[in-house]
C-alpha cells in the first residue's frame, strides 16, 4: 500500500499541519508507504527516511 502527498502542508495552518504529520506517522507506524513532493521539509522532517532534491527535472542531490 502507498500514499502519494504533493505538497500536503502547504498553505495549511501549524496546528493542522502538525495534526496531519501525525495521522501520516500513524499510518507509517502501521505498515504504508508514504511518498511526499514537498518544497518545504519543515513540516515533513521527522516523517522522512529518505530525500530526493530535484532540479528541473534532474536529481540533483540525494539526501539523507
Amino acid at each position: 500500500k502507498l500514499l502519494l502527498l504533493d505538497e500536503p502542508f502547504e498553505g495549511v495552518a501549524p496546528v493542522l499541519a502538525k495534526r496531519l504529520a501525525e495521522v501520516v506517522a500513524m499510518l507509517r507506524s502501521e505498515g504504508l508507504s508514504v511518498i511526499l513532493s514537498e518544497s518545504d521539509l519543515s513540516h515533513s522532517r521527522k516523517l522522512i527516511d529518505v530525500v530526493y532534491q530535484i532540479d528541473r527535472g534532474q536529481v540533483t542531490r540525494p539526501a539523507a
